[in-house]
Formats: structure tokens, C-alpha cells, sequence
């Protein structure tokens, strides 16, 4: 397709924006609907229980503190009175993921005119793993899809448009967006692809000092649009001054503030040096991408041959797609490939992961330095782009059908997009038998504790479910918390100080040291102190003997353990000695 399809009737326009809203409502539905199924019924590991604290109590997580997603979430759970906030984010989440999934469906439906090529892209893009993820539990990646979803429409109608507004919006979406979280940015080239005019119209000489004028004025517009969008990081500050019961980072000063903005307490070099051999970073993402088609069909986190193959199958549709885009309309084509290779390559790049837990585990990178956990949901927006040229391969496929033989080529639209759907169905639902696990857990272990307990949380996994079970539930206030990978910040050692006597310093010790304080001063004050029974490193032999896994890897084997030590009726264990505790 040729760019004089954007110079056509009036009437023409409005069918293929029908064909878009068509695609919209099918998409959302179909999608709303596998979300609903799968959907987390609480709390999740990870970053899910300190996301849905914040939203309770329009509180501060961790940097760079997603003030909007915040906002977005607390409005959302006052929209859903009576149902725990964990939940109404979970929500939250699915209902973004459809949206957003949506409309990136309708925009293709819209610039190919073809509602079907639409549909089949939008929901095998909500099929792909790790965008379903994302979409059935609480998390900022789902909000943050829905907004590159709106910066690629709003730039492509700018390009075809030349209409100035439609460019203000598309920066001003964008730098919105960076207040969910600076993820969005990974859209910012394929944006500007977009924007591009179609056609650039020959400017009389007389004219060229009006054009120079109004492209000023434009670009003042945008910054200061830009700059209007950024106000909502003032969030932070605004609610680190009112004391919120989560405040990382305590951003109340203007120093604090921009630390948790550029999450200058996770460090980070750069791009240079690597921090894992080069091989292995794209290795990485090779890896995530043979999970995203067919996932359920092996789970595991190992690539094994079934899946490889269906991995194949799905790359190879995947290339049919690229190519009939490219025929159809080689700008919206372009934008696809310029996400996915930015939302690939470019993000392992960027950001320059050390070693994923399960990438050569056992053979070629034993002893490397790894990440707490799996990334892959960093590359979500990359593997949208995958799923909907997936969608348009399968699309492809079914319309060489349409002249000859209808039903088959419908009977093909339908199996490719139940494919993606039906093969990471086991691998992506959260309904399973320890769905509720992680509350399960931290209640169980408030409950163990004596009172005025201290209770040292080595992991997110740990840490978060407790927060959420604290400050959301109310559950054993009288539990303190200590964060121990927080202990090398300064703020937070100043906040355990202020909020409840212990005093650690302005000095990192190292981890001994910093432990030995606090069951030292908790000694002081006749408080007992508690950690995870998973600590002993005997019991923990044990559980590895019976194929549990790692700790700190993924969350699977980490259930496993949880799943044991439950089993066991040993949770907690008094640091420094003393006995197990069970129910």
C-alpha cells in the first residue's frame, strides 16, 4: 500500500476508522475476557504487594517512585469501594493490558484498512507471555503498553495528518508517560517514524521565514507541554512531606527527589563496562523470546526441543507478518521493526543486565554474577511488536484462502489466534493451587512471630507480601519489618531510626555488621528477632534435595520452597539461635 491511500475520499476515511473501532471492541473483549480467567486473586511476588501498599495509601515505591501509576491506581481502587486494593490493581492491570492491546489492533486495522489484520495482531500481541504476565497482576508495565500504544497512534496521525496538535499530543503522551515509568521511552524512535510527514510539501521561498516561525513555536509548545506532563514527579516530593506509610527514598528534599527520580540507589555503570559477556546478554533475550509463543507447552524456563520448534513455527509466521506489512504499508512496518529491535536488542543494551538465573545455569556461566531475578518483562514492549506481526503473518496466511476456499481461511484465522493462547495458557494463569500463597506466607509468618518481634527480610519476596499485610491489612503492627538489602541506604537507616529507635549511623558496615546491630539493639530493647526458617542453611540442603530449586531465582522454585517449609510448619527461626516456630 502507497501512501495515496492517506489522500483518499472522505468516505473511505470513515470506513477504515470503522474498521479500527470494530477491531477495538473485538480485541478488548476477546482479551478482557482470557485476562478475567487467568487474573492474580491477590497478592503476587515480587513488586506486586509494595505497588498495591502504595496505591492504598498513595504511598512512595521503590525508584524511580511511578508517582502516576500511583495516582491512576489509587483513583482506580476509590472506583472500586469494598474490594482489597490488591485486587482492584490487579484489575487495573488487565483492563490496561486490553486497552492497550486494543488499540494498537485498531491502529493496524485502521492504516492497512483491515479489520481483520487488526483483530488477529491485537489479541496474539495479549497472547505473547510476557505482556500476559504483565496483564494479571499488579504492575506498571501494563499501564506503561497503554501508553506507548497512544504515542504511536498520536504520532502516526501526525505524520499522515500534518496537523500540529496531533504532535503536541504525541510528546505530551510521551513525557507523561515517563511518570509511569521510564520504560516508555523504548517507543521513542519508532515514534518518530511515525511523525514523519508522509508527504513533504514544497514551501515557497516567500514562505520559508513563516514556516521557521510557526516550527518555533511548535517546538516551545511541545517543551512546555512536555514540562506541564513532567509536574506529575512532584507527586514525590508532595507525599514524602505528608510521611506516607511507605516512603522510599523519602524524597522530601530536593536531593532525596532527584535520587529516587534516576534510582541512584541501584548504582549502575552505564552501558560500559558490560556487566555480563555480550553473548550472553542477547543470549538472554533469545532465551525470553522462545518463552512468549508457546511457554505452557514446556514450562520451564530452559528452552527444551517441543518448544523450540513451536519457537521456530512461531518466527517464521512471525516473518510472513514483517513481509506483508512491509507491502501493505512500509511506514507503519517500519515503526513495528524499529520497537521490536529497540524493545529487544536495544533495551539489553541499555540496560546492560547482568546474567539471568536460568540463562546457562550449569554449564557455561557457573559463578557469574546474576540478576535477583528474570527480566523479561523489561522487553515486553519489544515482544508486543512481535505478537502483532505475528497476528498479521497468520492473517497473511488465512487471505491467501479468501477468493477460493472462505471457510478455510477463517478456520486458519481462528486456530493462529488460539495458538498463542491455548500454548501459554498453563504457563501464564495465576489461578493455580498456590494463588494465594504469597499472603499465605506473610501472614503465617506475622502470626508465628511473639509480640514486638523483629522480623529481618532478606528479599522482595519477603519483604513485599509482609509490607502489604501490614500497612493495607493492619495485620501485627506491632511486627518491625527491617529491610535488610535497604540497610546500604542512608535514608532508609535515617527512617528505621526516626520511626523506631534503632540507630544504625550514616555508615554502611557490610551486611554481618549492619545484622549484628539490629539483633544487638533489639537485644537492648527486649525484642526478639526473627528470620525466614529457609535461612538455615541445613533446611534449606533439604529442600534443595527434593528439587525445590533456588532461592532468589524466579518465583517458581521459590514457591516450591515456601510451598515445604508450610508443609513443615516451620516458617520463622530465631536469629542467633533459639527454636523453630510453627503454628
Amino acid at each position: 500500500m502507497t501512501d495515496d491511500r492517506w489522500r483518499m475520499t472522505e468516505s473511505t476515511r470513515r470506513l477504515a476508522v470503522h474498521d479500527g473501532r470494530r477491531a477495538a471492541v473485538v480485541i478488548f473483549i476477546v482479551l478482557s475476557a482470557i485476562y478475567a480467567l487467568t487474573l492474580a486473586p491477590g497478592l503476587t511476588w515480587w513488586d506486586a504487594g509494595e505497588l498495591a501498599l502504595a496505591a492504598d495509601g498513595f504511598g512512595i515505591p521503590h525508584p524511580p517512585g511511578t508517582p502516576l501509576f500511583v495516582a491512576l491506581a489509587r483513583s482506580w481502587h476509590l472506583l472500586m469501594p469494598g474490594v482489597p486494593t490488591v485486587l482492584a490493581t490487579n484489575v487495573l492491570s488487565a483492563v490496561a493490558s486490553a486497552a492497550a492491546c486494543a488499540l494498537l489492533g485498531a491502529w493496524l486495522a485502521w492504516s492497512l484498512g483491515d479489520a481483520r489484520a487488526g483483530m488477529v495482531a491485537g489479541i496474539a500481541t495479549g497472547a505473547m507471555t510476557s505482556v500476559w504476565r504483565n496483564a494479571t497482576e499488579t504492575e506498571v508495565y501494563a499501564l506503561v503498553l497503554l501508553a506507548v500504544a497512544l504515542v504511536l497512534v498520536a504520532a502516526d496521525a501526525a505524520g499522515r495528518s500534518r496537523d500540529a496538535r496531533w504532535r503536541l499530543l504525541a510528546v505530551y503522551t510521551l513525557a507523561l508517560g515517563y511518570t509511569l515509568h521510564p520504560g516508555v521511552l523504548v517507543v521513542t524512535p519508532a515514534a518518530l517514524v511515525l511523525a514523519w510527514p508522509v508527504a513533504r510539501p514544497a514551501l515557497p521561498h516567500a514562505g520559508a521565514t513563516r514556516a521557521r516561525t510557526a516550527w518555533w513555536r511548535e517546538a516551545l509548545a511541545a517543551a512546555a507541554l512536555a514540562l506541564l506532563a513532567l509536574t506529575a514527579l512532584a507527586m514525590l516530593w508532595l507525599r514524602a512531606r505528608h510521611d506516607p506509610w511507605l516512603n522510599q527514598g523519602n524524597p522530601a528534599s530536593l536531593g532525596a527527589f532527584g535520587d529516587v527520580v534516576a534510582r541512584a540507589q541501584y548504582g549502575g555503570g552505564g552501558v560500559w563496562p558490560r556487566q555480563s559477556a555480550w553473548w550472553a546478554q542477547l543470549g538472554m533475550v533469545v532465551q525470553y523470546l522462545d518463552w512468549q509463543f508457546a511457554l505452557g507447552a514446556s514450562p520451564g524456563t530452559v528452552p527444551t526441543w517441543p518448544r523450540a520448534l513451536l519457537s521456530v513455527l512461531f518466527l517464521a509466521v512471525l516473518g510472513a507478518g514483517a513481509r506483508w506489512h512491509w507491502r501493505r504499508d512500509r511506514r507503519t512496518a517500519v515503526a513495528a521493526g524499529t520497537l521490536l529491535a529497540v524493545g529487544t536488542l536495544g533495551a539489553a543494551f541499555a540496560l546492560n543486565f547482568r546474567t539471568g538465573w536460568s540463562f546457562s545455569l550449569g554449564h557455561l556461566l557457573d559463578g557469574a554474577v546474576r540478576e535477583a531475578r528474570e527480566r523479561d518483562y523489561f522487553f515486553s514492549f519489544g515482544f508486543a511488536a512481535c505478537g502483532l506481526w505475528y497476528g498479521l503473518g497468520v492473517r497473511a496466511l488465512a487471505s491467501r484462502f479468501d477468493a477460493s476456499r472462505v471457510r478455510l481461511g477463517r478456520a486458519l484465522l481462528v486456530a493462529g489466534v488460539l495458538a498463542p493462547v491455548l500454548l501459554n495458557w498453563r504457563a501464564t494463569t495465576r489461578r493455580g493451587a498456590d494463588a494465594a500463597l504469597p499472603r499465605e506466607f506473610a501472614a503465617r509468618v506475622l502470626r508465628d512471630l511473639p509480640p514486638n518481634a523483629v522480623f529481618v527480610a532478606t528479599g522482595d519476596n519477603e519483604l513485599y507480601p509482609l509490607w502489604y499485610v501490614q500497612g493495607a491489612e493492619g495485620l501485627r503492627p506491632d511486627v518491625l519489618v527491617v529491610a535488610e538489602p535497604l540497610l546500604t541506604t542512608a535514608w532508609y537507616r535515617a527512617e528505621l531510626a526516626r520511626r523506631s529507635g534503632f540507630l544504625f549511623g550514616d555508615a554502611w558496615r557490610g551486611a554481618s555488621q549492619m545484622r549484628a546491630l539490629v539483633v544487638a539493639q533489639a537485644a537492648e530493647r527486649g525484642r526478639p528477632v526473627y528470620e525466614a526458617a529457609y535461612a538455615d542453611e541445613q533446611l534449606l540442603a533439604q529442600l534443595w534435595s527434593r528439587g525445590s530449586g533456588m532461592i532468589g531465582g524466579h518465583s517458581e522454585p521459590f514457591s516450591r520452597v515456601v510451598v515445604a517449609l508450610l508443609q513443615e510448619d516451620r516458617v520463622v527461626r530465631a536469629v542467633g539461635g533459639g527454636r523453630q516456630m510453627g503454628r
